[in-house]
């Protein structure tokens, strides 16, 4: 690698994912950002989430890598939820 294409061998990013929910009075996007940790293996980038450790994906381009860690996240929030749901923000 050379030039704009040199990168480091791990690196972290933040991941900014958002999602649009249906409730009784209209759409809403619920946001949350995330850790996503990156590194180029000998063919593909792999990626985790920082705060879920357990969430872990590959990819072909770092664009491809970041969608995925997305999706596997609401695949693994969404679990079990129905279509049809509620969503609130609650402070903890």
């Amino acid at each position: 690698m050379n030039g704009t294409d040199e990168i480091k061998r791990s690196s972290v990013v933040m991941v900014h994912m958002a999602r649009s929910t249906k409730q009784q009075k209209g759409g809403r996007t619920m946001n949350a950002k995330m850790t996503m940790i990156y590194w180029k293996g000998e063919k593909f980038w792999l990626g985790k989430l920082l705060e879920h450790p357990e969430i872990m994906t590959q990819a072909k381009t770092l664009e491809e890598l970041e969608e995925n860690i997305k999706d596997a996240y609401l695949l693994m929030a969404m679990d079990d939820v129905p279509e049809e749901h509620k969503m609130k923000e609650i402070a903890i």
